[in-house]
């Protein structure tokens, strides 16, 4: 092993901030590029290859920025996201001290990391409240309705973040997609005017009503994955055109938008997607190979919402599992098996 010196500039990690994303902008200040230090890195730690998952890969570049050794470890407490794994039996969200996950790594602010790329697993959306400015992969802009995004963003981390919601999730990208049916095409309405004053086009794709409609966006999250109105929707034993039309109306109302035909289509839609996957759901059982043993309801509805991309089953209530006599419809893989499955948006989401 080859001994570390200290860089000659250093700067201060971020919030959440990544490594990957710290050893780039280290790379830069220092005028050099990320293949030298990552060299030096391993080089240091007796590595052949880059794993940002080895513990000695942090503390090496803590002591090559000459940081404290816990800089680039996020805390859990404060940023770690609610997971349904299963461990002990429980399948509601928590924080998890044998899963300790965090959310994906996501853009930055740039105010924040002295004008350089970088990423961060902070507890949050896409919003700095203290730059004013939104940052995400697809969009940077600096915000005028400070507000509306203020308020949204605390949304996000007060109550959608224990509800295991964030950007990666899939509810957020679902909302936007309900959002951008309800304005239609508008060009009156606060999400247009944002996107001008950013100097944007019009948004067109569910990625540009995130950023330009997020107060809206979060609103209708915060509505779609309360559990007593998700568990109402997703009653297979009701009508999926009555509760699309329940779901439409809701959201228009939120929205102060009016109840059009293409939002109350995507709604049926919606729900009637759903609607199959609890009838999936109803059919699982406990393993692959049992015929009669039932999966526990809880673990029926993750695992259904995780293999049919349909979200909104993680926030609905076990007792939407009525008909539980139903004929078999898969087996369910361990548990292990289930908590590992990424979280992917509906497919729904990405029209």
């Amino acid at each position: 092993m080859t001994p570390l010196r200290t860089l000659p500039l250093s700067i201060a990690p971020i919030d959440g901030e990544t490594t990957d994303g710290y050893l780039r902008r280290l790379a830069v200040v220092n005028y050099t590029t990320v293949a030298e230090v990552r060299h030096a890195v391993l080089a240091s730690i007796g590595r052949a290859t880059w794993n940002t998952f080895d513990p000695r890969v942090g503390a090496a570049i803590a002591r090559l920025a000459d940081i404290p050794a816990a800089s680039l470890e996020p805390s859990f407490e404060e940023h770690g996201v609610w997971v349904r794994c299963g461990h002990d039996g429980r399948w509601r969200p928590r924080q998890c001290e044998r899963c300790r996950r965090f959310t994906n790594p996501r853009r930055a602010c740039s105010a924040c990391a002295e004008g350089l790329a970088t990423e961060t697993v902070a507890r949050g959306g896409g919003y700095c409240a203290r730059h004013r400015q939104w940052a995400t992969d697809a969009h940077e802009f600096a915000v005028d309705d400070t507000w509306g995004y203020g308020k949204a963003e605390a949304i996000v981390s007060d109550r959608l973040w224990p509800r295991g919601v964030s950007l990666s999730t899939g509810e957020l990208q679902l909302s936007a997609a309900l959002c951008r049916t309800a304005i239609g095409e508008d060009p009156a309405v606060q999400v247009r005017r944002r996107s001008r004053a950013a100097g944007r086009p019009e948004p067109r794709t569910y990625v540009d009503f995130l950023a330009f409609a997020y107060p809206e966006v979060v609103a209708i999250t915060d509505l779609i994955t309360t559990r007593a109105f998700v568990s109402r929707l997703l009653d297979p034993s009701a009508s999926v055109i009555i509760k699309g039309k329940q779901l439409s109306a809701a959201v228009a109302k939120l929205l102060s938008a009016p109840d059009n035909d293409e939002l109350r289509e995507l709604s049926i839609r919606i729900v009637g997607h759903a609607h199959e996957a609890v009838v999936y759901a109803e059919g699982l059982r406990r393993t692959r190979q049992a015929k009669q043993v039932l999966c526990p309801p809880a673990r029926a509805l993750i695992v259904a919402a995780n293999r049919r991309r349909a979200c909104l089953l993680r926030h609905a209530s076990p007792r939407v599992l009525r008909n539980r006599a139903r004929p078999r419809s898969d087996g369910t893989p361990p548990p292990s098996v289930t908590r590992n499955e990424p979280l992917v948006p509906d497919v729904l989401a990405l029209r």
